[in-house]
This record gives structure tokens, C-alpha cells and sequence, in this order.
């Protein structure tokens, strides 16, 4: 009876474990994946050259 409760318990435990890495895997790759704070220098430059082209384009 006493292998039967250890059992139970070591099955109890691996779970545990398991949703503990789960967890720490997708806390790990949100914190990589996140893109944070973006330059917004890139963005601009492209805005100013289209409409450079623009006003060529127009003028």
C-alpha cells in the first residue's frame, strides 16, 4: 500500500515540475519576443523620403 501513496505522490510532483518549466519556458520566450521600446528614427526617415518623392513626384 505504501509504493501505491509513493507513487501517487512522484506523479503529483512530476506534474509540478512540468507546469513549473512550462511556465518559466513561456515567461522566457515573452521577455525575448517582446520587442520593447522601438526607435522611432527609422519610421520617420522613411515618412521624409516618401514625401520628398511625393513632392517631386507633384512638383
Amino acid at each position: 500500500m505504501t509504493w501505491l501513496l509513493m507513487i501517487g505522490h512522484r506523479r503529483a510532483v512530476d506534474r509540478v515540475r512540468a507546469e513549473q518549466r512550462f511556465f518559466g519556458r513561456n515567461t522566457k520566450y515573452e521577455a525575448q519576443s517582446w520587442p520593447g521600446e522601438q526607435d522611432p528614427v527609422p519610421e520617420l526617415v522613411d515618412r521624409l523620403v516618401a514625401g520628398e518623392a511625393i513632392g517631386r513626384c507633384l512638383g
